[in-house]
């Protein structure tokens, strides 16, 4: 990760006020992520840097910000602030949910877990990610493909969706909703399963031993290319049919010089 211009650093000051750039985060796909502190708050925050390409028009873009800071919802990432640098990169400031060790995804999480989440955790997260995607819907009109790497996961291990309605999709409207609901099932897949979905899908229960074989079904019907769920709702009642799996336990993980310790985030994807 490169250092910031430092026109950049004062756009970024004009824009959003006394904001101080800590340190770089690893980054969501093209928008850069960066550590930021208020010092007159003495509060952290997460700053995304939107990159020209990733930027419509100014008039659409600040339309687009506009309705993504109005989305209210506990599994989305709220936009607190906005604006835009002299480069026509866009800004935004979210809250800082991680510690001194960085943000934690949801593919940390993963990682963590030993590659595969238990069948009880898979339908929470899905079930709170499809929560987010509908406040989004509401205010946004949608958001796009999900992925696990922008997906966070706070301290008490809750499903934070990232930059609310940006559709960053090319195609369609119809296009781009139809790989938001796509994307979902494959991030349900990969926690399962561990991989990420192929051309050829290995259906779960092959792949996670005691899986119910319902989630097959939910599995194929939602990757299926010709068909797939509709909607939020019709994907809502294809998880329904699967089967809730026993509580996790918690989850140990290895720390930076082969210390092992708990994350502060507890076990796993939290009941709410």
């Amino acid at each position: 990760m490169t250092d910031l211009d430092p026109r950049d650093r004062s756009a970024m000051s004009l824009g959003f006020g006394a904001y101080e750039i800590v340190r770089p985060l690893r980054p969501c796909g093209a928008i850069e992520r960066y550590l930021v502190s208020d010092p007159e708050r003495l509060t952290h925050h997460v700053a995304f840097r939107l990159p020209p390409p990733a930027v419509r028009d100014r008039e659409s873009s600040l339309d687009t910000l506009s309705r993504a800071s109005t989305v209210r919802s506990p599994h989305v990432a709220p936009v607190e602030q906005f604006a835009f640098a002299a480069t026509e990169a866009a800004w935004i400031i979210s809250p800082y949910t991680g510690d001194h060790d960085g943000l934690l995804l949801l593919s940390d999480l993963l990682a963590d877990k030993g590659g595969q989440f238990e069948a009880a955790e898979v339908r929470r997260a899905m079930l709170q990610l499809i929560d987010a995607l509908e406040a989004i819907q509401t205010s946004c009109g949608g958001h796009g493909s999900l992925s696990l790497g922008c997906v966070q996961v706070d301290r008490a291990g809750k499903l934070l969706v990232e930059l609310p309605g940006l559709r960053m999709d090319n195609g369609s409207p119809a296009g781009v909703a139809q790989a938001e609901l796509r994307s979902l099932v494959a991030i349900g897949y990969e926690l399962l399963t561990g991989i990420a979905p192929g051309d050829q899908i290995i259906l779960p229960s092959r792949l996670a031993e005691g899986l119910d074989p319902r989630w097959d079904r939910f599995i194929s019907d939602g990757l299926d290319p010709a068909m797939g769920y509709a909607s939020l709702d019709e994907l809502r009642s294809g998880l329904e049919d699967a089967l809730v799996g026993q509580p996790v336990v918690e989850v140990k993980t290895r720390r930076s010089g082969g210390r092992l310790g708990l994350r502060r985030w507890g076990s796993g994807v939290s009941q709410d």
